[in-house]
Order: C-alpha cells, then structure tokens, then sequence
C-alpha cells in the first residue's frame, strides 16, 4: 500500500466506484479516502431508482474499512463562494474546500488529492494549487496494478452515461503509463 496518499472523492467518482465494485482497491494507491457530505447525498439522491442499493453498499463500506472516511469539516464561505460559480456542483465545491482544509488542518498540501472529473471544478482546484487525480486515471492505475481491465471498465461506465472523450480516456492512460516507466508509480509495491 502506498502510504501519505489523501484522496477526496467526487460524485462521478463514487458512482463509477459502486457500478465497478472497486472501492476496496483503492488502498493500492491512497492511506485515506474522504467521501464529503454532499457527495454522499448526490450519489444516495432520490434520483437514482437504486437508491436503496447504494445506501446498502456505502454502509457496507464504512463499516468494513478504516480509510473511508465521512469528511465535512470545511469553510462554509469557501463551499458558498465555490458555489457561486454556476458550473461547479455543491459536491465538486465540497471536494475543493475539503482538500484545501485537509492542507490547512492535517495533512501535507502535497499528499492530497481532489478527484474532480468536471473540466470547471479541475481548472478552479488547479488555480488554487490542489493536487487533481481522476476517475480514469484510478482506473488506469487499477489496471496496471492488475486489479480491472481498463478499456472494458470505460466502456461500462460509457454504457452507464459517465462521459468521457476518446482523447481523455487516452490520455488518462498514457499518463498513468508514463508514470510506471519514470518510477512514480510502482505496481509491485
């Protein structure tokens, strides 16, 4: 397991998470990963017909690992300035001001990472100096760590209604490729 590795979630993130069963992965590649409040409730919103479903899964996951976490510990001016922005969600504007708090109160800025998958909440976070990962990099991770199929996991999530550009998804893969081959990413640890 890698370890001084922070990760905060978003909703995108979450819902690939439970359609693939692969949060109980994660610890290949993060200590801790924090769910915000707000992300929590998208991903249970009444919206979504498997509701019941979900609830199941995020309880079983809680109380089947110590490094998920519930986080909500962050400025309300910042979620409220964020949110000002009309094309950053409230989960996005959570993930954003958790990762600035976690830097602030506990962790060092360098080992946190927002998982922000929206063009506009990347480009905002990146502003602010927060370390982005995303849904396809984990993926492409996962993958080389030998833990999913990366094309046939896409493609699920494609069918599923998750949007993701064929140069995205070939980026996210060469990216996380290159850093196998420069030694930043090992997957025999």
């Amino acid at each position: 397991m890698m370890i001084d590795r922070y990760l905060i979630v978003d909703t995108t993130f979450l819902d690939a998470a439970y359609r693939l069963d692969l949060l109980h992965h994660l610890p290949q590649l993060y200590s801790h990963v924090f769910l915000p409040v707000t992300v929590e409730q998208e991903f249970l919103s009444k919206e979504n017909i498997d509701r019941d479903r979900r609830y199941a899964y995020l309880t079983e996951q809680y109380e089947s690992w110590t490094w998920l976490k519930k986080c909500n510990s962050f400025s309300n001016e910042m979620i409220d300035l964020l949110s000002a922005e009309k094309s950053i969600h409230r989960g996005e504007a959570e993930v954003i001001a958790q990762t600035r708090q976690l830097g602030m109160d506990a962790y060092p800025p360098s080992s946190l990472f927002a998982l922000i998958d929206e063009r506009r909440g990347r480009t905002v976070a990146a502003r602010m100096g927060i370390e982005l990962t995303g849904t396809l990099r984990i993926l492409a991770s996962l993958h080389f760590f030998g833990l999913l199929e990366y094309d046939s996991s896409v493609d699920y999530l494609l069918t599923a209604g998750h949007r993701y550009s064929k140069q995205v998804r070939e980026s996210a893969f060469a990216t996380v490729q290159g850093e196998i081959l420069v030694g930043n990413l090992n997957p025999s640890d």
